[in-house]
């Protein structure tokens, strides 16, 4: 029955639910007002057939009112139908040329670009940074002060204009233009500009400074990579080529190629389908000029100096010959002068990144390992290389058909399956670069123990120095002879002073006070 919906599902009900309801309980009122009539009626008849008794008068009396509430309630439920039933939106029925006018759209289009103007737009990442509160030196920079100052206008008025020019009443209180002055000497300019550039500002700069990582990208972008594995075979100059390779071991892929300068150092290329094989510089390795000790620059493509390879020449008075330590048993009776090598791996800062172990000549292994910034070592193995085939100092440029060279597996870095790519910056190609220019060198290390690959360049180098510095004195000293003879350093002076007098500021005759101190 309607009368018992709860009031929340009839406050949701649809209009046609609640005209249902409504005429549903006008119904009931009318019912319940006929079963109060039949009782009326029926009560009367025993009323008249059983006598006048206050008994039947009193049910006589409550059955009449009852019948008139009925009557009240079921005309109060009639009168609330039909005004719900004329307040009800009346239903549109589809008519045969309905269609959406044109001027709908415009409207609706109109409607969405005035949202669309009063909306903000979302935040994105591309949307240019704010600008960031300004600092201490950009405050000073910006120091200003309103000063009032004649109206550039007005004054043209007054040279051009006779009414201008006449000499009028004075007008009291005439406001000049004001404008921005500024108050900041020029020594404190110039300090706040430079403290300005100095100061680290970090995440308040409208640009930011590009991050390490950001710089070694594009540092590197520049220049070739290679694909690099966990293993690389290094293979001499063979058979009237004159390139060494780097290669895959197992297979034919040639990672890189190299060569000697006729400098003392390694040129390193990456092969390329428009100039060539090893045509294209990967990297470079050049002997620098030092007195005492060997040092090789190893740098990119650019020419920007990465790593440098220090080689280290140790002389023992007695030592057997193949043995590599006094601590194994070996012959003594043998023993003679022996000559150990150590190649040692540093930043251009000086910062030692690994080394090598001391090894002697015709050697079959040698590790890589790294070190810490002060030279101890950590253990820890970047690369060991070991000799492939039976040779020794120069043999390896023989054209034979098995393979001589020198191997270098990477440990730390797997399967050599998998490729990654690698740069002059990696380890792995700084070690192999140093295992190429130790096997290169020791084709020419002579008796006395040492290397003399690039000697005579290095000879050369000293001598060219030495005759360009005797030629440049000895230009100044006839120069100077031939102003002094000519009587020429008179006039030179006269016309030093003549410049400085035509183009160089004056002093000044008055000093004009400062409005503010010019330090603090």
């Amino acid at each position: 029955m309607c009368k018992d919906l709860p009031w929340s599902r009839v406050a949701f009900a649809v209009i046609g639910v609640s005209l249902h309801c409504t005429a549903e309980a006008a119904g009931m009122a009318v019912v319940e007002g006929g079963h109060i009539e039949a009782q009326l009626k029926s009560a009367a008849v025993a009323n008249h057939a059983g006598g006048s008794t206050s008994r039947n008068f009193l049910r006589l009396g409550f059955l009449r009112q009852a019948q008139a509430q009925g009557r009240a309630r079921a005309l109060q439920a009639s009168e609330q139908a039909v005004e719900q039933a004329a307040s009800a939106p009346k239903l549109l029925t589809p008519q045969p040329n309905d269609t959406i006018p044109e001027e709908y759209w415009v409207g609706v289009d109109n409607a969405i670009k005035k949202a669309a103007a009063n909306t903000p737009a979302p935040p994105s990442k591309n949307d240019p940074r704010a600008r960031p509160t300004p600092g201490p030196w950009e405050k000073i920079l910006t120091a200003s002060a309103k000063e009032a100052t004649l109206d550039p206008e007005e004054a043209a008025k007054k040279l051009t204009d006779w009414e201008y020019a006449t000499p009028g009443p004075p007008q009291v209180g005439k406001p000049l233009r004001e404008q921005e002055v500024n108050v900041v000497p020029y020594d404190m300019k110039l300090g706040a500009t430079i403290m300005a550039k100095l100061s680290k500002h970090g995440a308040a700069l409208e640009t930011p400074p590009p991050t390490q990582a950001m710089v070694n990208e594009a540092f590197v972008a520049q220049c070739p990579m290679m694909l690099l594995s966990s293993a690389v075979l290094i293979g001499a100059p063979k058979c009237q080529d004159p390139l060494g390779t780097w290669q895959v071991p197992n297979t034919d892929r040639t990672i890189l190629r190299w060569r000697e300068d006729g400098k003392g150092g390694l040129f390193m290329g990456v092969d390329s389908k428009v100039t060539g094989k090893g045509s294209v510089e990967f990297a470079r390795i050049s002997e620098l000029v030092t007195l005492n000790k060997y040092t090789f620059a190893l740098s990119n493509c650019m020419g920007v100096v990465r790593y440098n390879l220090d080689e280290q020449v140790i002389r023992v008075n007695h030592m057997a010959p193949h043995a590599e330590s006094t601590m194994y048993a070996h012959d003594v009776s043998r023993s003679r002068e022996a000559f150990f090598y150590k190649y040692v791996i540093s930043y251009p800062n000086g910062t030692n990144v690994a080394e090598t172990g001391m090894y002697r000549l015709d050697h079959s292994a040698l590790n890589f390992t790294a070190v810490t910034p002060n030279g101890a070592p950590t253990g820890i193995v970047l690369a060991a290389a070991r000799r492939v085939g039976s040779w020794k100092r120069g043999s390896w440029r023989d054209c034979t058909r098995n393979k001589r060279g020198w191997r270098l597996d990477f440990p730390s870095t797997g399967n050599y399956s998998i490729d990654t790519v690698a740069t002059v910056q990696d380890l792995r190609v700084v070690a192999a670069a140093a295992m190429t220019l130790l096997a290169y060198r020791e084709e020419g290390t002579a008796s006395d123990g040492f290397r003399h690959q690039g000697q005579g360049y290095l000879y050369w180098s000293l001598v060219k120095s030495a005759i360009l510095l005797f030629l440049a004195a000895f230009l100044l000293a006839v120069l100077w002879l031939y102003v002094a003879s000519r009587n020429l350093d008179r006039r030179l002076r006269r016309l030093c002073f003549r410049l400085e007098a035509a183009f160089m500021p004056r002093r000044p005759a008055n000093f004009r006070k400062p409005e503010i101190n010019m330090t603090y």
